[in-house]
């Protein structure tokens, strides 16, 4: 693949985003055009209870790059992935929250390892938005928790990451958690295959719209406990 022309699928799963959805989407498309890609915009509506599936629809209609994909039930982020992927067909795919679209200088660290890395993990200079309880938790989980368990070298193991899609068609990668583990289970098992993980300067923005469910005590507690299981099942 020409690193001049890489090829791209982008996965936005969207959950109740009707605020935001359609000018995340914008912006996101803009960027990929400016910067020459060869990409496609998968929208994953994971069974959003207000116009998001509505607003996803138009934006296929009136834009050639994009589709959509409606789950009946809701069922997390790591799910949302998983139907990205089946439905991806580019060389690499990365994973896009609503509340943090692609702008050029957001897209410009991966580019340069596209054609080269298996993946690229985004790292984050500050948690913008993150309560003081919330950083707390986070510099545990990421920075003391899973370097512990797993000997993982990625700094920032949960945030916007780029992957050579046939490391799950190919080397095995499994997407088998839906909640906020399931990045981090793909760049453990990556690292224990040997594949080629690079980390790029990423930065984080402030949410305009709704609130991040990744500070509610169930999704902490789910990531936890998916860590745990991961952490007794995988063999060491």
């Amino acid at each position: 693949m020409p690193n001049e022309r890489p090829s791209l699928s982008i996965l936005m799963p969207a959950y109740n985003e009707e605020p935001g959805l359609e000018s995340a989407v914008l912006e996101c498309l803009e960027t990929c055009r400016k910067a020459g890609l060869v990409f496609e915009f998968i929208i994953v509506n994971d069974c959003s209870k207000d116009r998001t599936g509505e607003i996803a629809n138009r934006l296929a209609e009136n834009h050639p790059e994009v589709r959509v994909c409606h789950h009946e039930v809701n069922k997390g982020a790591g799910a949302g992935i998983r139907t990205g992927l089946q439905a991806a067909g580019m060389e690499y795919l990365i994973f896009i929250p609503v509340d943090n679209p692609l702008s050029p200088e957001d897209l410009a660290p991966y580019l340069p390892h596209l054609g080269q890395a298996d993946i690229i993990a985004g790292i984050r200079e500050q948690r913008v938005g993150y309560p003081l309880l919330a950083r707390v938790g986070s510099f545990i989980y990421s920075r003391i928790l899973i370097p512990l368990l797993f000997r993982l070298r990625v700094k920032d193991p949960n945030w916007i990451q780029v992957y050579r899609r046939s490391i799950f068609s190919e080397q095995g990668i499994r997407i088998d958690y839906d909640g906020m583990f399931f990045p981090v289970a793909i760049l453990i098992q990556a690292q224990r295959k040997g594949l080629v993980i690079v980390s790029v300067p990423a930065r984080m923005k402030l949410r305009l719209h709704g609130k991040a469910t990744c500070f509610r005590f169930t999704a902490v507690w789910k990531a936890f406990k998916d860590m745990m299981d991961f952490y007794r099942a995988a063999p060491r």
